[in-house]
């Protein structure tokens, strides 16, 4: 049976000295622990990053695009965004793909343009299992 375990995860590992006809209880192990990290909800997949948007000034809401890291996410992940350094302004997303999403920041004042400047957009996308964004 599987003996030892990874320092992170607890996901149990054969040491070495099984026997090969208890390869299967090993396998079994490792699979209803990896059944339970899910039940727990850890994440599927995970992203996280940062975006620069340098608004020209007198824009609505100036964008840029984000992409996800190859072949991350099998489902369009949640994402959640905030720009750093003011309640002013608000960040906002369009576009979300499997490959990523454009980030954008408004005034948090309708009809008000974003003035000239950098902002910086933080984010970060989530898909909690192999087969739905949300869980």
């Amino acid at each position: 049976m599987a003996t030892l375990t990874t320092p992170r995860l607890a996901i149990p590992y054969p040491d070495g000295n099984e026997r090969v006809m208890d390869g299967d209880n090993a396998m079994g192990a490792i699979a209803t622990t990896l059944d339970d990290l899910q039940k727990a909800g850890i994440p599927y997949r995970i992203s996280a990053g940062s975006a620069t948007i340098a608004a020209p000034g007198g824009t609505a809401n100036p964008t840029v695009p984000v992409s996800f890291p190859a072949g991350r996410f099998t489902r369009s992940p949640l994402v959640i965004v905030t720009v750093y350094g003011t309640a002013t302004y608000i960040a906002n997303i369009t576009g979300l793909t499997l490959s990523g999403f454009s980030a954008g920041v408004f005034h948090n004042t309708a009809g008000t343009a974003v003035p000239a400047g950098s902002y910086t957009v933080y984010w970060i996308a989530i898909q909690m299992s192999l087969n739905a964004s949300d869980g």
